[in-house]
């Protein structure tokens, strides 16, 4: 069952969140997460990306105040990646980007 699937059934059902979400082996806290989204961005704040997010330095530096709020001010998809940045900036590591540089696959070609 996808994202979407799993929200449209707890709006149809009577059962609480909880054991809605145990019944689909889905931890509470991430279909918290998920009506959040959903309720802020509709369909685009569930859809699963197939890629990392990347944020500027300027907005990295001005959402390192912890809270939901800023997590909702700056469409930050997880209070873990605001303490991430926190932890970062605090030993003077942030980074514009957080991806390394990807490997290319294969040797050299020798003709």
């Amino acid at each position: 069952m996808n994202r979407l699937e799993l929200l449209y059934g707890y709006r149809k059902t009577e059962s609480s969140l909880k054991v809605y979400a145990d019944m689909y082996h889905v931890n509470q806290n991430t279909m918290t997460r998920w009506i959040r989204q959903f309720l802020l961005h509709g369909l685009a704040g569930v859809r699963h990306r197939s890629f990392n997010h990347c944020y500027s330095l300027n907005t990295k530096i001005e959402a390192g105040f912890p809270g939901e709020k800023i997590i909702e001010k700056y469409d930050i998809r997880s209070l873990s990646q605001l303490k991430q940045w926190s932890i970062q900036y605090n030993n003077d590591e942030i980074k514009t980007k957080s991806r390394k540089p990807v490997r290319k696959m294969g040797g050299s070609r020798t003709n």
